[in-house]
């Protein structure tokens, strides 16, 4: 036996060679246990490979802006952009100032109206109470 046959495992001996030894136990295959930190490693190695694509994806954009802002054409825009925001902001705070004036007015006829009405109650609370004290 040289070479590869010796290397092997011998073969067990047949039952019928030796009749007195008791019979064989059937035993389940090994199960192979991960270890218990095993589910931890994989988090750390999910966050690691998360936090490399992430810091990838930032240094890609910060190249992706420097490109556009260089561009002499797109800088011509942004400050035609610029001005027109600008004469929008305007208008706006027309509207709000106007917006507000007519709440103000709005706000001043309640108060006028809830005066009055606030007044006739007292009035009629009054003279119930008055017609109780004369009973």
């Amino acid at each position: 036996m040289t070479g590869r046959a010796a290397m092997q495992t011998p073969e067990p001996p047949d039952r019928e060679e030796n009749e007195d030894s008791p019979p064989r136990l059937s035993r389940p295959k090994r199960a192979t246990r991960p270890p218990k930190n095993y589910a931890r490693e994989q988090e750390i190695d999910n966050e690691r490979k998360k936090t490399g694509s992430q810091q990838k994806e930032r240094i890609e954009l910060g190249d992706r802006r420097d490109v556009a802002t260089s561009d002499d054409a797109a800088t011509e825009q942004e400050e035609l952009d610029v001005s027109g925001l600008v004469r929008e902001i305007a208008k706006l705070r027309r509207e709000i100032r106007l917006r507000d004036e007519i709440h103000k007015e709005e706000l001043q006829r309640t108060r006028e109206e809830f005066s009055a009405t606030l007044t006739e109650v007292r009035h009629e609370l009054q003279t119930l109470t008055d017609r109780n004290m004369t009973l």
